[in-house]
């Protein structure tokens, strides 16, 4: 007779243990072991690399306009930094290195004049090459606008309104738009001028939850996440129950392709 294997709870492993494990590793991947879960976060509190222990670092003196300023969308060690005036630039605290962007729409009509928006609900996605120093800016400012390197104005993605997430995944160039109750879209980047290859369906209004009533439901929202290891795109549902139990799903995206 074969004896079932017992289910294993990572999270219950002896604090200890994953205290020894975690010192070997990296800053980042301590970091990453933290938000695992409660336990782990909880045993790896205190916790430094060894390599780090004998290390001393400085901290830069960025200047008050970073200390007004609002960050708006993060890359690896890179910043986009949203200030008063409504302009952007790309900065690393690490390096002091600093990238000043065109300037946009709202710094020449700020918010307030016409509409209202706040530097929280600034819809915006940025990636950099640490080597070349390549960068994309894509932004919301009433419709999708993107810059890169090279650029000395914003430039117009698409006509669509009401985006509430923006996700570029560098490799194959492509840019994920997320927008209220319509299909996701996406944009490839690969060629000067954006062109949309496909969408995404169902809506998100119309996504099969399954054994899960919609009317159980009292909040539910839908986030693009792009697997780093795989590069493979998940929608991921955010649902709160009338009984305050909160579920995760997760869904391969299915494109419609558009060329």
């Amino acid at each position: 007779m074969t004896q079932s294997k017992k289910e294993i709870d990572w999270s219950e492993l002896c604090p200890e243990m994953v205290r020894c494990v975690f010192e070997r590793l990296s800053f980042t991947n301590l970091k990453r072991g933290r938000s695992v879960c409660s336990s782990w976060r909880t045993a790896l509190r205190g916790c430094l690399p060894k390599e780090d222990r004998d290390k001393t670092y400085k901290t830069r003196d960025l200047g008050a306009d970073f200390v007004r300023s609002s960050c708006v969308a993060t890359y690896g060690s890179w910043l986009l930094m949203l200030n008063t005036l409504w302009n952007l630039n790309i900065l690393n605290p690490l390096t002091g290195e600093r990238i000043d962007l065109p300037t946009t729409n709202y710094a020449r009509d700020p918010p307030g004049t016409y509409y209202d928006i706040k530097p929280r609900d600034f819809v915006a996605c940025l990636w950099v090459d640490d080597t070349s120093k390549d960068y994309l800016v894509v932004c919301d400012m009433h419709y999708p606008v993107f810059t890169k390197k090279g650029n000395h104005y914003w430039r117009r993605v698409s006509e669509v309104v009401g985006c509430i997430q923006m996700v570029y995944e560098h490799k194959s160039q492509n840019l994920y738009v997320n927008r209220y109750y319509n299909p996701i879209q996406v944009w490839s980047f690969s060629r000067d001028d954006p062109q949309q290859i496909f969408e995404d369906y169902p809506p998100t209004r119309h996504i099969h939850f399954g054994i899960f009533s919609l009317e159980e439901s009292v909040d539910r929202r839908v986030y693009i996440v792009i697997s780093t290891v795989s590069g493979q795109v998940l929608k991921v549902v955010n649902m709160l129950q009338n009984s305050k139990r909160r579920l995760f799903l997760l869904y391969k995206m299915h494109p419609v392709d558009l060329t």
